[in-house]
This record gives C-alpha cells, structure tokens and sequence, in this order.
C-alpha cells in the first residue's frame, strides 16, 4: 500500500515504509497538487496553470501528459498497479490516494485521530491519540514545494491550526497582488483567496469569508473557469447562511449548482459531505428555499454578480 505523506516535505512510502522517488520538481508539483484536492479531479488547465502560469509551454496538455506519465511510472515501481493510482478523469485527473484506507495520506489520518481524541472521554486515551496526531507532522506541510503555504492551509483547516495557516496566506496573497496586472494574476491566486475564504468561514468571521470569495469569484470570471466558480459560489453562500442571509444564500447554492453540472464536476465524499452540510443548513433556515434554489439555478454568472452587487448596496 503506497502512502502519502504532506505533513512536512511531500513524501512517498512503499508499504515497507521504503522511500518512492518523485523525479522532477513539476511532477512533485503534480503529486501536491493532486493530494491538496483529495480525491477529487483536477482539470487539465487548472494543472497547466498550477505548474507553469504564464509561462505554459507550446503544447501545455502534451507536456502535463508526460508529466502525468512520470508520475505514474514512479508511484508503479512503489507497488503493483502502483501506477493506476492516479486517474484520467473528466475534467483532467484525479489521484485515488484514500482507495486502500483512511491511513494512505497522512493529513488523513491527522484528522481522524483528532477526532477520535475530541470524542474520547478518557483524558489519558484523548493524550495519547493527540499524541500520536501531533506525531505526524515532520514540518510545515508540503515545505519546498510550489504548493507550500496553500498546503499549509488545507493541513491547517483539517488540523485547526487556523491562525497560523490565515497568516501565511495573506502573506501570499499581498505577494500576488504585487505580482498582478490588468492582463494577467498569478497562478495561485484563486487558490489563496479561496482558501482564506474557508478559514475566515471557520474562525466566524463571514464578512470576510464573503469578500475573498467574492473575489474569487470574480476572478473565475475574468478567467471563466466554470468548475472553480461553482465552489466560489458554494462558499459565498456558506457566507451568507452564517451572516443570516438564508434567501441569498439559496439562490447562489442554486447557481453553484447549475455551475457543477455545466462543469460536470465529480464530487469525492467529503466534497458532497460538505455540500450537503451547507444546503441542509440553508434548508433549514430559508422557508422558500426550493424557489430560491431554483431561481438561482437560472442564473448566468454575470446575474449572480449583480445579485450579489445589489445585495451589498
């Protein structure tokens, strides 16, 4: 069983506890990338983009290709159909790290011994599975990777390390703001903003949750990126729901929707766990919401934007 390890430098594992070798920074930088989004697939320009920006090369889907057959020849030689671990899968390609179990990523099970320890009555029980989570960490998540400190942040939001995970990205999002100009952004930009989005979420702060998602969205506009605005639109109404705005979050919940299916997006199960935490939440709390979902579900994204202009006027 090949195992992942993001708590720390991005490593690899036989199920020998061996090292996997991962040649060449942009296929580690595919395997970070990959991990970040647990399962879920990642398209074939958000990749292109993630690794090269704007300096993308001829033929961007041919050179993330044999990245991708790197990736898979070195995770073959980690065990057998090693290399059917990392899937084509619409819109780009998806890693099966959690197939064998909950213990295949580190961060993984990070999250289910804090869990577990939350819940145990015992203190000397609770010590010890706090113990052995802390134990996981060999260092800032995903450190000398191109994915770092975004990294940290998803290690950090499953971790509750939120101070320190909201520090380092708005470090990195005043770095990209210097780097952008009206004809182009840095590549992470759109994952800083939405994850700072998820933080500020969590921490109760929905005043700023909504404003970097909101952003966000605006640049999956400007980008049309029909996949990441449909999540842009998710934690906008997330937003919305903690800020006591169930109608408007309805309609976006709607819209996020209808942008899923356009996008064909597949959804892992914490994924669809989360989504339908969010839509019982704004259920619950909006006595029109199947009006207001559906109205939502009709909107085009510049619709959406003016819904969200006139709300805040």
């Amino acid at each position: 069983m090949v195992r992942f390890g993001v708590l720390g430098p991005l490593a690899v594992w036989t199920d020998r506890d061996e090292p996997v070798t991962v040649p060449g920074r942009k296929v580690r930088a595919l395997l970070a990338d990959l991990l970040i989004h647990e399962g879920r697939a990642v398209s074939v320009d958000r990749l292109v983009e993630d690794l090269w920006g704007e300096a993308a090369p001829a033929d961007p889907t041919a050179a993330l290709h044999v990245r991708v057959s790197q990736l898979r020849r070195a995770l073959a030689g980690a065990e057998p159909g090693g290399r059917d671990l990392v899937r084509s899968q619409a819109p780009g390609y998806a890693l099966r790290a959690g197939r064998a179990g909950p213990d295949t990523v580190d961060s993984v099970r990070f999250t289910t011994l804090v869990g577990q320890a939350r819940a145990a009555g015992d203190p000397r029980t609770r010590a010890g599975l706090l113990a052995e989570a802390l134990g996981l960490w060999r260092g800032p998540a995903l450190s000398g990777e191109v994915f770092a400190t975004i990294g940290l942040a998803f290690a950090a939001r499953r971790g509750g390390k939120l101070e320190l995970a909201e520090e380092h990205l708005r470090w990195l999002l005043a770095s990209a703001r210097q780097q952008q100009t009206d004809a182009a952004h840095p590549p992470y930009l759109l994952m800083v903003l939405i994850e700072l989005g998820l933080l500020t979420g969590q921490r109760g702060d929905p005043a700023a949750a909504l404003a970097y998602h909101r952003e966000g969205f605006d640049l999956c506009r400007d980008r049309r990126s029909v996949s990441e605005m449909a999540w842009a639109l998710a934690g906008m109404a997330a937003a919305l729901l903690r800020d006591g705005r169930p109608g408007l979050a309805a309609q976006l919940l709607g819209a996020a929707d209808a942008a899923r299916q356009q996008a064909e997006i597949p959804l892992s199960t914490s994924d669809r766990d989360e989504l339908d935490r969010i839509t019982a939440a704004v259920q619950a709390a909006e006595p029109d919401f199947a009006a207001r979902f559906a109205r939502g579900a009709q909107l085009t994204p510049e619709q959406s934007r003016s819904l969200l202009d006139r709300d805040r006027a």
